[in-house]
């Protein structure tokens, strides 16, 4: 059976947990306590809103190495919760500004070496490579999501610091993971990948390269 590297199935949530997180949905919509007056149907994507973020945060999206820190499955994120804590988290979340932002399936997709060798593993055995490859262009061509990829952990900056490696070299990404990374996509051989690995970062480069115009030209 291959091998879902990109999402794990989510265990259902425990009784005492779901009835935190429908605590804290009708607390975001009740004009009673002064927080919020939603209409109905801004209500219940209230409601679903605060139940999302309650289950990122008490289940993580599954997604190794995921750079949210409002998500489970973040290595540097807030770690287990109580379920009161993660249901009054996610109420000021979903309240934000912005409430969407911190909902990982809204962020930009990202790598990291596990992503990619989990890729490269599932490739081999079933023989398709399109998987890898949709998510190689959708990285490298996005200039968001490369600036979520690769990241070191705040362990490995902090080991970083103690052999007392220079701050200027402390730029936060993996180096070895970019490095390794290539070398997993290049043992495939595949050329199809290759061939939307250089198309994703040709795009990008033009994109880079436009932005630059553009900008320069307002200040003209």
């Amino acid at each position: 059976k291959a091998m879902d590297v990109h999402m794990q199935e989510a265990e259902p949530i425990p009784e005492a947990s779901e009835k935190a997180a429908e605590k804290a949905a009708r607390m975001l919509t009740d004009d009673s306590r002064g927080t919020f007056v939603l209409e109905e149907d801004a209500a219940r994507r209230g409601s679903e809103l605060v139940k999302r973020y309650f289950l990122q945060l008490t289940k993580g999206c599954g997604r190794k190495r995921c750079p949210n820190v409002n998500c489970l499955s973040c290595i540097d994120g807030r770690g287990l919760l109580e379920p009161t804590e993660a249901a009054l988290l996610s109420l000021e979340l979903a309240k934000s500004d912005n409430g969407d932002v911190g909902l990982c399936d809204e962020l930009p997709p990202f790598l990291h070496l596990e992503l990619i060798q989990g890729y490269e593993q599932q490739a081999r055995s079933s023989g398709d490579v399109k998987p890898l490859t949709r998510e190689v262009a959708a990285v490298f061509s996005s200039s968001d999501a490369l600036n979520r990829s690769f990241l070191s952990t705040k362990a490995q900056l902090q080991e970083a610091k103690h052999k007392h490696v220079p701050e200027v070299e402390l730029i936060g990404l993996d180096t070895y993971a970019i490095i390794e990374s290539y070398q997993s996509l290049l043992r495939l051989q595949s050329a199809e990948l290759i061939l939307a690995l250089m198309n994703a970062t040709e795009s990008l480069l033009v994109k880079l390269q436009v932005y630059r115009l553009n900008a320069t030209l307002r200040l003209l």
